[in-house]
């Protein structure tokens, strides 16, 4: 196993609360759209069910910046607003990868850089779950381009 990177949470989809996840770098690949993405072991595993897919866990994301003008592989603040991907299985020798045809679904995320940082907006969410979600999601929104 690679070593652990970042810490993925998400604001706008709160299937992923009240859990932190550990991503760990497993490689760089290119999407067929030119921008750069990076697969990443997550822990802990994602519940398939939650997601609405016929597996039990998630193991793997492909991890991509949800601003063409940040790249995924050097953020240069965070949190870092991402695409997620969740991987059916993880093939170590693809170089250009297809978002549309190699994973099971789609949603969006913030990375962080440490566990501190990402419980803390989790605690957040938690707290304002009753809150109007768009509100809430312009507020996470908000936390990246103040950066």
């Amino acid at each position: 196993m690679k070593m652990l990177n970042y810490y993925l949470i998400s604001c706008d989809d709160n299937r992923f609360l009240p859990n932190v996840y550990e991503c760990y770098i497993q490689k760089t690949v290119r999407l067929t759209t030119g921008f750069n993405a990076i697969i990443v072991f997550v822990k802990p595993s994602l519940q398939g069910m939650k997601f609405r897919l016929n597996i039990d866990t998630i193991d793997y994301l492909v991890l991509s910046s949800r601003i063409n003008d940040f790249d995924i592989i050097s953020p240069e603040s965070f949190p870092f607003l991402v695409n997620i991907n969740f991987l059916l299985s993880y093939n170590p020798d693809v170089e250009i990868f297809e978002p549309y045809v190699d994973v099971l679904g789609h949603t969006w995320g913030e990375i962080y850089k440490t566990r501190n940082e990402a419980q803390t907006t989790v605690n957040e969410t938690i707290k304002h779950e009753n809150e109007n979600y768009l509100t809430f999601s312009k507020k996470c929104w908000w936390k990246f381009w103040q950066k």
